[in-house]
């Protein structure tokens, strides 16, 4: 006889890919008296599935599982609190304010650059106005400058001398 189907379940059911109900299907076949050699490593498997089937872990299966590891006191049972809308919106305005904060870092940031900027090119114009308004005094000077120049340049030659 053939058996591809029930194989088919088995290669499916040991990916973890089978309903309730194919389940259900394999443990029917495999509870049968006769069941092909084959198949018979499996039929242990769901008869051992069947034999354990009615059985629960009971309500005091903590504490005993507790008590023979040593610890009698089992861990509390923390319970859910009711969320209310302010803690629900509270992670959003924080969000928000995070944002803003950013935002008014990054709006200062930028007015000092540009306002400094624009200070800067006004005292540099300030400047060029005061170079230019002193440039004909310093035509007058430039001959005495010269003269300066030349002395110094002429004692730093005798001290290079020495």
């Amino acid at each position: 006889m053939n058996y591809s189907y029930i194989n088919q379940l088995i290669a499916r059911y040991w990916d973890g890919l089978t309903t309730a109900e194919e389940e259900q299907i394999l443990r029917s076949f495999f509870s049968q008296e006769e069941v092909p050699d084959e198949l018979k490593p499996y039929a242990a498997h769901f008869a051992a599935l069947e034999h354990h089937r009615g059985q629960h872990l009971g309500a005091d299966f903590d504490e005993r599982i507790l008590a023979r590891l040593g610890n009698v006191e089992p861990t509390p049972v923390v319970t859910a609190r009711p969320l209310t809308l302010s803690d629900r919106v509270r992670p959003y305005f924080r969000a928000a304010a995070a944002v803003a904060i950013v935002a008014l870092i990054a709006g200062s940031v930028d007015h000092a650059l540009t306002q400094g900027a624009a200070e800067r090119q006004a005292q540099i114009a300030a400047q060029k106005q005061t170079a230019d308004s002193l440039s004909p005094e310093l035509e007058t000077l430039s001959p005495v400058q010269d003269a300066t120049r030349t002395a110094s340049a002429d004692s730093t030659e005798t001290i290079l001398l020495y």
